[in-house]
């Protein structure tokens, strides 16, 4: 799961939640990770910290078949 969250005034505003149960099937997912990467810091930078969006990535088990 890769998603990019749209945040505010350098982070200070908008609050996300990820459903991590929902988005890994009900499992407990193997690894969450929220960053903000070279393009997200890059608009963050042109926008003068007015848009400062973050990823979150969410790693979850192989379903077994």
């Amino acid at each position: 799961y890769l998603d990019s969250k749209p945040f505010y005034l350098w982070g200070l505003s908008g609050e996300h939640r990820v459903d991590v149960l929902k988005v890994c099937n009900k499992n407990e997912p193997l690894q969450m990770q929220s960053q903000q990467t070279f393009s997200d810091g890059l608009l963050a930078l042109i926008t003068l910290g007015i848009y400062a969006p973050h990823t979150v990535k969410i790693w979850c088990p192989k379903e077994e078949s």
